[in-house]
């Protein structure tokens, strides 16, 4: 693309010319032309980042998936970081594999998110949510009405909790963690 071009034709005439467009205002009227003009779009494409479940320390899998295992109460932490270039989030998911004989149910998650130098728990959030999934499939679980407030540079930690809230049964058996997946813009 060459260098754009201001010439002053007359006091009332003023010509701005680029590879693109021509633009000519004079007293009574402006007059553009443009060749092979093609319009764009100003949408931002999306990113994607998965946060595994950290180092596996005790061999714990499911197939070839290394994962975390909440064992018989069924409740996991996890950290993950929101990218400084985030502008809006697009999903934000706990990826699992139940593996529990009673899969339906209700279950908890909780949130505690900050920026650096803020107090861990500044931006603290729970939220009780029905379960229902299938036993041994791997499922995408909403994370984002408990982080309705993140930005770029939050350092975030959930847990996940499913342990007999009120009359409804702790599901029996155990469930592999595999991480969390950021969609954002």
């Amino acid at each position: 693309m060459t260098d754009k071009k201001i010439t002053e034709l007359t006091e009332i005439t003023t010509l701005l010319e680029t590879d693109f467009f021509l633009l000519q205002r004079d007293d009574s009227n402006i007059k553009v032309r443009a060749d092979n003009f093609v319009a764009a779009t100003a949408e931002v494409p999306e990113k994607s980042i998965f946060y595994n479940n950290g180092v596996n320390q005790t061999n714990v899998h499911a197939g070839k998936f290394t994962s975390n295992t909440g064992g018989s109460s069924s409740r996991v932490f996890m950290s993950f970081f929101i990218p400084f270039d985030f502008t809006s989030l697009v999903s934000l998911n706990l990826i699992w594999i139940p593996n529990w004989s009673t899969p339906d149910g209700l279950y908890s998650l909780g949130s505690d998110y900050s920026l650096d130098g803020e107090a861990f728990n500044i931006n603290s959030q729970v939220g009780f949510f029905d379960l229902v999934l299938t036993s041994g499939q791997i499922k995408a679980t909403d994370l984002a009405p408990v982080f309705s407030n993140i930005e770029a540079g939050h350092s975030c930690g959930m847990m996940f909790d499913v342990s007999g809230f009120g009359s409804v049964p702790t599901p029996t058996g155990s469930s592999n963690y595999l991480g969390v997946e950021l969609i954002y813009r």
